[in-house]
């Protein structure tokens, strides 16, 4: 009897076969090593003089006066405040190494373990240059943008530029950790030395927009592997301005782990999802398409289109069905990003002055109840007039505390957007305060603590976020309600992600109308922190 053996390769399959073979820096032990050493080296790059100086300033303000200032206040978001000022600290400096991404919008390109972004990205953007394998690559961040010529660059560790050839980013992203590990010792890879990878193209033909390839979030080369992979892909994802979220033909619809990892991406804008390697499927694809749109839609997650693309070895790309995504990013691309970062800096210093300011209004109101107590306490013993006098100077220190707090936190504020300003003000257009989106809030009256009427404003107070199920829990006032609004509100009427608000963020409610049973809330966020 005949034997039959069917063997089925992907592309990824087939360019990896020879990557081995003819890469010098994996057949080359001395090349490989020499590549090491310039990645590790510790020079670093040139940049302006006084974004240095403002940097460095920014710096001191966060780590010394912010720190040494929040400890003298009871805000409860302070951890989180701290980590949103040093990844805003971090994201400047990545904008003054690589300054052609501040006025890009980033378009995060995630998916699963082998669902063909590579592939994907190097055909819709026409580079050929991302290493296209079945194996696990680094969980490198790696930018696409479109440049005068090809050049490709890496920022190591110490933030020093190390321009490479194709050779080295295949090496560097797939294969060199599995070749080198018996000689090295180790098992050695780039992800703790490699910041970032940029990649310029005069190809990529969208001069507003830069891809970002992340790496997929259930690999299974290790469980810490796994877990690592899947928390730096959400974070990427999480960062960028859009999210283009690959699914394979081959899997007939979107996975289950694929809704729950996108339920936990804090991104304010609709994804957009593409069915890769459709000419595996080409009879199934229209109904893989509608299966996906079905899972979407049961599931509540917005999404901007959702696309079947082929892209077959040796043969052009194609459109298979659905929706155009070229036309989608050409709407990207028509409309150029703008920063939010001095808006992001006074998102975080705007909750602790509010937090404060509100603290040395509830004070003063306790401090002069106490002094009226005091007058009428003749007939109390001398221990209980005592302990009011004690409790009346306890009070007139926290007063004098909030009062030098505030204007202290104001002026830090100001210092600190002098900084940012200096750095995003000739890198990038700034985006002007997004106040003015409203959200519409119905509660029953007989929810109400006290009575409200028509025109009545007040502030709100976020108490807590809660990432898992999509809710921000808020008081409402001086103990009017206290009540939840849903993630999915706050984008729809505010157009905001509703992750830049922290505990003690305040927003602004207004009763606009009062029927028999219900109260209509108008909202707007005061301090505009759009995403």
């Amino acid at each position: 009897m005949d034997m039959i053996t069917d063997f089925k390769f992907s592309d990824e399959d087939v360019a990896a076969a020879s990557l081995e073979s003819t890469n010098a820096y994996l057949k080359d032990a001395t090349q490989g090593l020499a590549l090491i050493a310039r990645l590790t080296s510790a020079a670093r790059y040139e940049t302006d003089s006084d974004h240095q100086t403002s940097a460095q300033r920014l710096h001191q303000l966060i780590h010394q006066s912010f720190v040494s200032l929040a400890v003298r206040d009871d805000y409860p978001a302070e951890a989180q405040s701290f980590r949103d000022l040093i990844e805003l600290e971090e994201s400047l400096k990545n904008l003054m190494i690589f300054p052609t991404l501040a006025n890009k919008k980033i378009v995060g390109v995630g998916g699963a373990f082998s669902a063909g972004k590579s592939r994907f990205l190097n055909t819709l953007a026409g580079i050929d240059l991302l290493p296209e394998s079945s194996d696990p690559t680094t969980a490198i961040p790696s930018y696409i943008i479109a440049g005068a010529k090809q050049c490709i660059t890496a920022v190591n560790a110490f933030g020093y530029q190390v321009e490479m050839d194709v050779d080295a980013l295949e090496a560097i992203t797939h294969k060199f950790r599995e070749t080198f590990q018996s000689s090295l010792g180790v098992n050695f890879g780039f992800a703790h030395i490699v910041k970032l990878l940029m990649v310029e193209h005069p190809s990529m033909c969208w001069q507003n927009i830069a891809f970002l390839d992340t790496p997929g979030y259930d690999k299974n080369d290790g469980k810490q592997d796994k877990i690592a992979d899947e928390s730096i892909s959400r974070k990427q994802l999480s960062e960028a301005d859009y999210v283009l979220w690959l699914v394979s033909a081959e899997r007939g619809t979107i996975p289950h782990s694929d809704i729950q990892f996108l339920r936990t991406l804090s991104t304010a804008q609709p994804i957009y999802v593409v069915i890769t390697k459709a000419d595996f499927k080409a009879r199934d694809i229209t109904s893989i398409v509608d299966a996906v749109r079905t899972s979407l839609d049961d599931n509540g997650i917005a999404y901007a289109g959702i696309m079947a693309w082929s892209a077959p070895l040796h043969s052009p790309a194609s459109l298979a069905a659905g929706d155009d995504i070229r036309d989608w990013l050409q709407q990207l691309d028509d409309s150029p990003k703008t920063t939010t970062r001095r808006r992001a800096c006074s998102r975080v210093l705007d909750a602790h002055i509010s937090h404060n300011a509100a603290a040395l209004a509830n004070n003063k109101k306790l401090l002069a109840a106490m002094n009226e107590l005091l007058l009428i306490a003749d007939s109390l013993s001398t221990n209980r007039q005592a302990a009011i006098q004690q409790q009346i100077a306890h009070l007139q220190h926290e007063q004098r505390n909030l009062k030098g707090i505030v204007p202290e936190f104001e002026q830090l504020k100001s210092n600190m957007l002098d900084a940012v300003s200096s750095i995003v003000g000739s890198l990038a257009q700034d985006e002007d305060q997004a106040i003015g989106h409203e959200m519409r809030y119905t509660v029953k009256r007989e929810w109400l603590k006290r009575d409200v009427s028509e025109g009545e404003t007040f502030d709100i107070r976020v108490l807590s976020l809660k990432g898992d199920v999509k809710r921000m829990t808020v008081m409402l006032g001086d103990d009017i309600l206290t009540t939840a609004f849903s993630f999915a509100a706050i984008r729809g009427g505010l157009r905001v992600d509703p992750m830049v608000f922290t505990s003690g963020s305040v927003l602004l409610g207004e009763v606009r109308k009062i029927d028999e049973k219900d109260v209509l809330l108008a909202i707007t966020n005061p301090y505009g922190a759009a995403s």
